[in-house]
């Protein structure tokens, strides 16, 4: 959600493996994929278990109000919110193949519980590609969280 993030997100792609194409990518997709593949690969065979705390979404960052880094964190704290209510619906969404049976009932799981999550006065949009890459986000991190480095409850 910042420059700094942006900078290290392009780190991760090496010319050398594009041959003679250039890759130009959103920021947002491209973090949602590497939480998609991180989840899958960690707990694609059987869902982890969420801690009972969410992960500080805003650790180490001062939120100014209607910055995109804000919207960012209360987005993620929208879907923690859903995951935590669903989170089986949320592991079929990010282990389930797109476009499969298995994806989309574990969105429509997950869209029947959002109204209890959002202020009803917000107005969210995202589109099901990202709306996947943060909830693969938030699973990732509220499961392992314990596990990393500088983030505290």
């Amino acid at each position: 959600m910042s420059l700094d993030e942006n900078k290290a997100l392009g780190k991760l792609v090496d010319d050398k493996c594009l041959l003679n194409g250039t890759m130009n990518f959103s920021p947002v997709h491209f973090r949602g994929g590497l939480y998609t593949a991180l989840y899958r690969e960690r707990f694609g065979a059987g869902m982890g278990t969420l801690k009972a705390d969410a992960v500080d979404f805003a650790f180490g960052v001062t939120l100014s109000p209607g910055s995109a880094m804000a919207s960012g964190v209360a987005l993620r704290k929208f879907l923690d919110c859903a995951v935590r209510r669903q989170p089986a619906a949320a592991h079929q969404v990010v282990t389930g193949k797109a476009g499969s049976a298995m994806e989309n009932a574990g969105f429509s799981a997950l869209m029947a519980g959002l109204s209890a999550c959002v202020d009803k006065n917000a107005r969210l949009r995202f589109t099901r590609t990202e709306l996947e890459g943060l909830i693969a986000e938030v699973l990732y991190l509220d499961t392992i969280a314990p596990e990393l480095p500088g983030i505290e409850k």
